[in-house]
């Protein structure tokens, strides 16, 4: 991309965010303190190192970055909305350069980026200041990185640092993510060299070091992480939460049951509370025992024996939310046993939840009645006539299937393959972990997908036009 088109993107996009800022568009400012990811921000001011160190329950990015903000001087928020509008900016320069890459004319690449990055749902999103926005950049990064199959240092670079941000970002992607993508980019540029070398007669190393140290680079990172909360916490994973996580999906199925289930034994007290909730409520042994545990072996380290924040919400990384978590864990495969049925119906309640528009989100809806006329504009031009769900299921089935077809059935040496295996292995993995393992965030998870899916689907379709042109000439 020539610094003129980045200069016109520029310019029309802090346009639009001033237009947006007029128009009272703005992050809500009692939010992020409330986000259950994120500890104390006196912790994360006063105590960064001890409290990162000790963080079980998330991935330590998230809370490092904003540790980093609160060492600033001024306003965090301010700081953190400036950082935010910086990664607002990225998108349509990334989905630009994307159609360029693929060969599209520079006026559709324009169009292309104008249209998608002034989506209301981008802007949505922009000011949530929760790390939805910055996953779904790294995950367009990531694949942005692989639209050539001759990657040079640079975009190995790039692809390295936007998998590994993704791996101690967000618990979603957990490094067994980052080893199918490795597969799949390995195998697609293995098949395209091999393709290479029998036209040319030589064997070519170019991309083996740097691209194979770049695979890996998440893979070591996460499995470090991994490591240090299986021997601090006894945590063999790289979030806490994933009893909660599942008993959310599972009480909400069990709603009505969930008496009757503990009365017959098949559930305990805690699975009655139910996850994520204060501590006043479970047992009062536990949480006691694991506040002594936190004492003796943790030196008391406030990050796990804090119980709430300021503003009176819970401090999810309390000692005693491990010991609930197992606890859920296992009420939750007992419940599910019992009741398998509610189960299923509940999960196929939360994939339709994620086949709706991202931005039918509880935590947007002041922003998005401020953007009525221009979200009724996308919306009806999307979803005509309600079918929201219909659309947006064969959205994803095709890009499964073109992800697939593309990876697998599109000869041996393909210019998109390693784009096209990166593409498939997330989203499916999205969908897996997203509406197997949680409840009622799946309309937000479907953002972290929708950038990369629709340049994917603008990058297919330049291709697939070019193609044909080239074979009919």
């Amino acid at each position: 991309m020539r610094w003129p088109d980045v200069a016109v993107i520029v310019s029309w996009f802090v346009l639009s965010r001033v237009m947006a800022s007029a128009a009272g568009i703005a992050p809500e400012p009692t939010l992020p303190e409330m986000f259950w990811q994120l500890l104390p921000f006196e912790l994360l001011r006063d105590r960064p190192g001890e409290s990162l160190w000790y963080l079980h329950s998330q991935p330590p990015l998230y809370n490092m970055l904003v540790a980093v903000l609160l060492q600033l001087p001024g306003d965090v928020q301010a700081w953190w909305r400036a950082l935010w509008l910086v990664m607002g900016v990225i998108f349509p320069l990334v989905f630009c350069s994307a159609m360029l890459v693929a060969g599209a004319p520079r006026w559709l690449a324009h169009l292309f980026a104008l249209v998608v990055a002034l989506n209301p749902t981008l802007l949505l999103y922009e000011n949530l200041l929760l790390y939805t926005y910055p996953e779904a950049l790294c995950v367009l990064l990531g694949f942005y990185a692989l639209l050539r199959t001759g990657l040079d240092p640079p975009r190995w670079l790039l692809f390295s640092i936007s998998t590994t941000v993704l791996v101690l970002f967000r618990a979603m992607f957990q490094p067994l993510w980052s080893v199918g993508i490795a597969v799949t980019t390995a195998t697609a540029l293995g098949s395209a060299e091999n393709a290479e070398n029998a036209e040319q007669g030589k064997r070519r190393t170019s991309w083996r070091v740097t691209g194979m140290a770049a695979l890996v680079l998440p893979i070591i990172m996460g499995g470090m992480l991994i490591l240090k909360n299986g021997l601090l916490f006894d945590v063999w994973t790289s979030s806490s939460w994933f009893g909660h996580n599942m008993a959310k999906l599972t009480a909400m199925a069990m709603l009505g049951e969930t008496p009757r289930l503990h009365r017959l034994g098949v559930v305990s007290p805690v699975f009655v509370v139910g996850p994520f909730a204060p501590l006043h409520l479970y047992p009062p042994a536990l949480v006691t025992g694991a506040a002594g545990r936190a004492d003796r072996d943790y030196g008391g380290a406030p990050a796990l024996t804090v119980v709430a924040k300021p503003n009176g919400s819970p401090n999810f990384n309390h000692l005693a939310y491990i010991d609930l978590s197992r606890q859920l864990m296992s009420d939750s495969i007992a419940a599910y046993q019992a009741r398998p049925w509610l189960v299923r119906e509940t999960i196929l309640r939360g994939v339709q939840q994620f086949h709706q528009a991202a931005s039918l989100y509880t935590f947007l809806d002041a922003n998005r009645r401020r953007l009525k006329p221009i979200e009724d504009l996308y919306f009806n031009a999307l979803y005509p006539r309600g079918t929201v769900f219909i659309v947006e299921a064969a959205v994803i089935l095709t890009i499964v299937s073109s992800g697939a077809v593309w990876l697998f059935g599109m000869g041996r040496f393909f210019p998109l393959r390693a784009a096209a295996g990166y593409v498939l292995a997330t989203t499916v993995w999205v969908i897996t972990t997203g509406n197997f393992a949680e409840y009622g965030e799946n309309s937000r998870f479907r953002f972290t997908l929708d950038p990369m899916m629709i340049t994917w689907l603008g990058v297919a379709a330049v291709v697939g036009v070019l193609g044909m042109r080239s074979r009919q000439s």
